[in-house]
């Protein structure tokens, strides 16, 4: 079958792969249209284990999943319509067959911060692969219809944090979610993204290319739901439970007030994540959102070194530098830039046109820099050196 992303195999897999009753179960409860993650995890919780509740689905009446607190007679008819083992073993087959794995929360490479939510999902489908470093990386969320500006800050505050050796998660949205990617990507970083539907019902398609990079050595791409599972608007908070959750902190870049961006910092502060957020203009709609959480408490983000700041981690000043000024450190792309830099300060749209350099290198350029201490951003936008 072709999809439009990494393609996932057809439903007969050239090689069979055995997997534990308990993936077989999860995967069955998590297809049971009706029974939220909430209620999958007090399910769980009661009968000990996702083979045990689907067993107990099978009894019916108030010997099956009706004595749970909450559980009607209605939901627990839901279990009826559980997919049989035979059709989750077929399309775990073909997420094996696409090298897709299954984590779950009894696998070596679980994202322990989901433990941590009180509807963590039943498993997750993965394409690439994790290391430890991914599992508290700082979640990078904001507008799928951002601003010039806000697309620059995302890539900026995103290379910065890939240079500093954190894994940058999103969720490979268009927008800001997207700059963030390509932000950590573009300074040779890993980044792990999040999807509102399932591995073979890639959305939105355009960022196929940018999911292939990830999963290629840079990262891993993520989602709890069914392979071929839509992604319905409904989906997208429950993704961002997720995003909240494996992430040691949240930066909102650009979010209106209605913003789903909003929803991931909801559950980051009810989970003990850092919270920050970028300012933006004060006439701009796409401002709004991110002026309500720093009215609300939420620390001001101005660049990378305010995200590891909230960490507990410490930017260290360059070494000496010549008589320019100019450390020997630096690439030709930083040296460029702190060339033009000197005696004035620059947007990064002034930099990129005067320098006549690839936009992403001047933005990488400037968040290396700023990383070391050598350039700063005020508070208009501008950079200027240190």
């Amino acid at each position: 079958m072709e999809t439009n992303n990494i393609p996932v195999a057809p439903a007969t897999a050239p090689e069979p792969v055995a997997f534990p009753a308990e993936v077989i179960a999860r995967l069955r409860l998590a297809s049971v249209a009706g029974i939220s993650p909430r209620l999958a995890a007090r399910l769980v919780a009661e009968f000990g284990s996702a083979a045990a509740v689907m067993t107990a689905g099978a009894r019916g009446g108030r010997a099956g999943w009706q004595c749970v607190r909450g559980v009607g007679k209605a939901r627990a008819a839901l279990a009826a319509t559980a997919p049989s083992v035979d059709e989750v073993t077929v399309e775990l087959q073909r997420a094996a067959a696409a090298d897709a794995d299954v984590v779950w929360p009894g696998s070596d490479d679980w994202p322990s911060g989901l433990s941590d939510l009180a509807d963590p999902p039943l498993l997750v489908f993965r394409r690439g692969v994790l290391q430890e470093c991914d599992l508290r990386g700082v979640a990078i969320v904001g507008s799928r219809r951002a601003s010039a500006y806000g697309r620059a800050q995302a890539r900026r505050i995103a290379a910065g944090l890939a240079m500093a050796g954190i894994t940058v998660i999103s969720g490979l949205a268009r927008g800001v979610d997207s700059e963030a990617h390509r932000g950590a990507l573009s300074a040779g970083g890993r980044t792990v993204g999040v999807l509102g539907g399932g591995l073979a019902r890639f959305y939105p398609p355009e960022n196929v290319p940018l999911a292939r990079d990830i999963v290629n050595g840079r990262g891993a791409v993520l989602s709890e739901f069914p392979l071929d599972m839509p992604p319905l608007p409904y989906h997208f908070p429950r993704r961002n439970r997720i995003l909240a959750a494996m992430s040691a902190a949240v930066v909102v870049v650009e979010a209106t007030e209605r913003s789903g961006s909003l929803i991931t910092a909801d559950h980051a502060l009810d989970i003990g994540r850092e919270v920050l957020a970028v300012p933006g203009r004060v006439d701009s709609p796409g401002s709004r959102g991110t002026h309500r959480l720093l009215r609300e408490g939420a620390a001001l983000c101005e660049g990378v070194e305010d995200v590891l700041r909230a960490l507990g981690l410490e930017l260290e000043d360059d070494e000496s530098g010549d008589a320019d000024g100019i450390p020997p450190s630096v690439d030709d792309s930083e040296r460029a830039v702190l060339v033009a830099l000197a005696g004035e300060e620059r947007y990064a749209d002034d930099l990129i046109e005067l320098l006549d350099i690839d936009a992403d290198a001047v933005l990488t350029s400037l968040a290396s820099l700023e990383l070391r201490n050598l350039v700063a951003m005020s508070g208009d936008g501008r950079y200027g050196r240190t």
